[in-house]
């Protein structure tokens, strides 16, 4: 071979060559002039790097255009770095095998060659930014002439209320030199165009041309402000390149959703955060490309880029340049404006510029800035016009949810209805949008911001529970009413928290989780107290005119509520044929409850069956023979007998369960422990209240669960919460000394296949029925805890909780051993 070593202008393949690189092949297959190019590059790598694995060209092999990709992502970056293959070469060629084959068959009327899916996920080698920007990029999506002079003026209006002592066109450029190097890290992370194995068939000739002619019109722009422009654009088609060649690059959507939003952050990161003296260069430069993102369209890949770009961490750029926010404010202006009139205009990207970059109030204090309000305004009000059921057909969600961020943000309470604006949120099931509106004009009541901001938050928040209510959303409801009870009122709250507990307890006795029954009208009993203390303390009275939007039977006065709650739950129970609970209920309620004292004993038979009961052999109620079962242990709530019947319990084991009860406050309600012959239930909050009990904790418990008694194993069920709960008390040990084990990890452990991942699903009552052969019944579980006395069934309840630790982990040892 003659010539240069490496240069491929130099090289002049002949005869000879091309038939020993192709072999023995016929009049019929033999290649054209793409092919022998590509032998060219084939031949001028076998020089400088010996004889590369010999392509195969022939009927089913991979396209020209595969086996030459496929070459060039193997070759090193050096090589290209050192010239010895030069680069406008390799893209010269790559320009032939692409563009040749989509002639000839447009010529023919055969489908243009594309290329196979096994290149499409090969990783191609990366170009340095110098040898990416000397080879230039051809993949540029020119902007249209209308598009151009609309950012023009956005920059120009930008620009104009800048007060920098920096000459304009300066700062200008020097915003181009930023958009040019995110452009240029953009290239560096990715192959240049047609090199990688994406989505991208090629570029013709034609359009390459014109894609030439656009960037020559650019060189050659005599404004800035055009300049920027098109910087902008080049760097967001780089992004945009980026995205599409990492999506190629997965085959799995969410793993490339990743790599690309690490990539994005990175390019963005290493541009705009490289140097902290280009704040106001770095704002210029993130606000023009803020404003074309918002004025060119809505793609998914274009709201990623938004997203990396518009960021809490180039807000930083804002901080360090306080007239930055100034700019910020024109920009908002200009493309309200222009969505005002009726153009296109991405408002999510407008609404994240605002939240990022742009707040509300760009003047000092609490004075509103008039302007920016009255275009918020204008938009809203023009977006929102109508009937609001009829807006869910009108406009979508990608409408809906930025228009209110920016009313959020903006706060132009005086110029639109700020409680039609929540209806339509809710409406539309943007409640978080909703929830947000209620909290910025909330804030702004309590800071006096407006004339009407009290009167604006109390129309709000009622808006919020009245069309959650109207709904039949009665968690949100009970939620919204409980967060803005000062603004919505005493009746919605009420009212709310009823409807909650009525809903929730048909739901569960339908799902037979009656352990949720009692604590949802314990709930309905603290709003009514709070609400009547609150009604008394300020000579009001309960108004049912405030609750218009209920129909008259969900409408209870408030004095009825909690007899009402009790009459609901027991016709629920009845209805459900669980008439063994509604009993248990009704002794605790002291209410009476008429029923079939058959059918009441066959259910009471059938949980026998079902559940593991306190007398069953091997309990700790059970005994021999026809003696009475022994009763459930009482609560241990004095020092001394605390430490006698601690030291009975660990005598004679190895392994003891526990297990925590929980009440409305932060701490314990009720310690058990167990063997699996006995157990004992410590009333915490009893023995804390004297110094002698915490001493009796620390000297039981707290040596316990710090390994320092004879006890090896001290087991508990998905015990975490337990754990940080007794944390908080002095007597029990710090972390580092903890020493217990989780009976659910020891399961998964010995069973993957059980619970799910981890163990996810797995519960007590579920492991008792596989160890023990009865499920754990849990009708107790969320009754009240800090009552006294306890009932005998919560009783039994809490000592089975803690027994089924021990038994269970006994069980697994017998299992283990006998294998």
């Amino acid at each position: 071979m003659e010539g240069r070593r490496g240069d491929v202008s130099a090289l002049s393949p002949g005869p000879s060559r091309v038939a020993l690189s192709l072999g023995q092949t016929s009049d019929t297959d033999r290649p054209d002039c793409a092919t022998l190019c590509l032998l060219v590059v084939l031949a001028a790598a076998a020089a400088a790097h010996g004889p590369p694995r010999p392509p195969q060209f022939g009927v089913g092999s991979h396209s020209h255009e595969d086996v030459f990709i496929s070459f060039l992502s193997k070759l090193h970056v050096a090589n290209l770095a050192s010239r010895r293959l030069p680069v406008n070469s390799l893209q010269a060629v790559v320009r032939v095998t692409r563009v040749a084959p989509r002639r000839r068959a447009l010529s023919s009327g055969r489908p243009a060659p594309t290329p196979s899916s096994s290149c499409k996920r090969r990783s191609p080698g990366m170009m340095s930014a110098a040898d990416q920007d000397a080879a230039g990029d051809t993949s540029e999506t020119p902007l249209s002439v209308e598009l151009r002079g609309t950012m023009a003026d956005i920059v120009r209006a930008m620009m104009s209320q800048t007060q920098t002592a920096e000459d304009s066109d300066s700062l200008l450029r020097g915003s181009v030199g930023l958009l040019n190097a995110l452009r240029s890290g953009a290239n560096s992370m990715m192959p240049p165009a047609g090199e990688a194995g994406g989505d991208e068939t090629g570029v013709d000739a034609d359009s390459e041309q014109d894609t030439k002619r656009v960037k020559c019109a650019d060189a050659s722009a005599s404004s800035p402000h055009d300049e920027l422009v098109s910087a902008a654009q080049s760097a967001i088609s780089s992004l945009e390149r980026l995205i599409d060649h990492l999506a190629s690059q997965s085959r799995s959507k969410y793993k490339s959703s990743g790599k690309i939003w690490k990539a994005l952050k990175a390019v963005v990161g290493d541009s705009f955060g490289a140097a902290d003296d280009t704040y106001e260069r770095g704002a210029v430069a993130l606000l023009a490309a803020a404003a074309l993102l918002a004025v060119r369209g809505q793609s998914d890949s274009l709201k990623m880029i938004g997203s990396a770009l518009i960021s809490g961490e180039n807000s930083r750029v804002f901080e360090g340049c306080p007239a930055a926010r100034s700019l910020a404010r024109s920009v908002l202006l200009a493309l309200l404006g222009r969505y005002a009139n009726g153009d296109a205009v991405c408002l999510q990207v407008v609404s994240k510029l605002a939240s990022e970059f742009g707040p509300g109030r760009c003047g000092d204090g609490d004075e509103a800035d008039e302007d920016l309000s009255l275009a918020v305004a204008s938009v809203v009000n023009t977006s929102f016009g109508g009937r609001v059921d009829d807006l869910s057909d009108q406009l979508s969600k990608d409408t809906v949810a930025p228009l209110i961020v920016l009313a959020s943000l903006v706060k132009p309470w005086d110029q639109i209805e700020a409680d039609r604006v929540v209806r339509v949120a809710c409406v539309m099931d943007l409640y978080y949008s909703a929830e947000a509106l209620c909290d910025a004009a909330v804030e702004s009541s309590s800071r006096g911001v407006g004339g009407n901001g009290a009167s604006v938050a109390r129309l709000a928040t009622r808006a919020l529970v009245d069309t959650s209510l109207e709904y039949r959303c009665y968690r949100r409801a009970d939620s919204f009413a409980a967060k803005y009870y000062d603004h919505c009122g005493a009746e919605r709250y009420a009212a709310s928290r009823f409807l909650h507990a009525q809903d929730t307890i048909a739901k569960v006795v339908r799902q037979r989780a009656l352990q949720i029954v009692d604590k949802q009208v314990l709930r309905v009993d603290e709003a009514v107290d709070k609400v009547t203390a609150d009604l008394a303390g300020s000579n009001a009275k309960w108004n049912s005119n405030e609750l218009r939007v209920l129909n008259e039977d969900d409408c209870v006065d408030l004095g009825d509520m909690s007899d009402s709650i009790r009459q609901y739950t027991l016709r629920k129970l009845r209805g459900s044929g669980q008439d063994d609970f509604a009993v248990r209920l009704s002794k605790i309620w002291k209410m009476e409850y008429h029923v079939n004292p058959q059918q009441l004993a066959r259910e009471i038979e059938q949980r026998k069956i079902t559940y593991l009961q306190w007398d069953d052999p091997g309990c700790p109620g059970y005994t021999e023979g026809d003696c009475q079962s022994l009763p459930a242990p009482e609560l241990i709530s004095e020092p001394a007998e605390l430490t006698d019947k601690f030291r009975e319990l660990i005598g004679g084991s190895d392994s003891l369960g526990f297990d925590c009860e929980f009440g409305e406050e932060a701490g314990i309600a009720l310690l058990q422990l167990s063997t699996v012959k006995e157990s004992l239930l410590v009333d915490v909050p009893a023995l804390i209240k004297t110094a002698e009990g915490c001493e009796s904790l620390e000297r039981t418990v707290g040596k316990l669960f710090s390994g320092a008694t004879h006890v090896k194993h001290v087991l508990g069920f998905g015990c975490k919460d337990d754990i940080r709960r007794l944390r908080t008390y002095s007597w029990f040990p710090e972390e580092h000394r903890l020493r217990f084990k989780d009976i659910r990890t020891l399961i998964v452990e010995c069973d993957p296949d059980i619970g799910g991942k981890r163990g996810m699903h797995l519960g007590l009552s579920r492991s008792c029925e596989i160890y023990l052969g009865k499920k754990l019944d849990k009708n107790e579980q969320c009754s009240d805890w800090l009552a006294r006395p306890l009932t005998i069934e919560q009783r039994e309840y809490a000592a089975l909780d803690a027994w089924a630790c021990a038994s269970i982990y006994h069980e697994m040892r017998q299992r283990k051993a006998t294998k």
